[in-house]
């Protein structure tokens, strides 16, 4: 049976290097940005997902085309927010991690599924062109209000001023 050999650490040079990674982890948080236009991009990617699933709700072949096509435009959009934000930056942050920042990525999250859960009832109901005029909108300014909360949160966690 193998033993642990024993540590002997310097609390001195323990502490020193602690407070050497907290700095590091500080300043790349302050270097943290999001890109020009990148909260628009963003909420224009969720705002074309929610208007694409009204429209795949219509019974018209033509719109459930469109309705696709911009469904497809969406996630082509978040995709290419993430790779803007990460060539900018050399990281991606995920907002899934631990955090006070974590609740907005889910409020986030779960105000888009909403918005998509809704656009599915009311489609029906008014007709894909209120998901379009109406709940995408608003699901976009909803996606911008939580992305700046986002970037605050994250940066005041990190022991920078938001």
């Amino acid at each position: 049976m193998e033993s642990t050999p024993e540590i002997n650490i310097d609390r001195a040079v323990a502490a020193r290097d602690l407070r050497s990674v907290e700095d590091a982890r500080r300043d790349m948080v302050s270097d943290v940005v999001c890109p020009p236009g990148y909260e628009l991009t963003a909420a224009a990617s969720a705002g074309l997902n929610v208007a694409g699933v009204g429209m795949l709700m219509d019974e018209s072949v033509p719109l459930q085309v469109i309705g696709l096509m911009l469904v497809l435009a969406g996630v082509a959009g978040v995709g290419w927010s993430v790779r803007r934000f990460r060539g900018l930056n050399g990281v991606w942050v995920s907002g899934y991690r631990r955090g006070s920042a974590r609740s907005t990525t889910l409020s986030i999250v779960a105000i888009q599924m909403l918005a998509i859960t809704v656009a599915i009832v009311s489609s029906n109901v008014a007709g894909w062109w209120w998901v379009g005029i109406v709940l995408a909108p608003f699901l976009m300014l909803l996606f911008v209000a939580g992305n700046r909360r986002w970037i605050r949160l994250y940066r005041a966690e990190n022991g920078l001023d938001a």
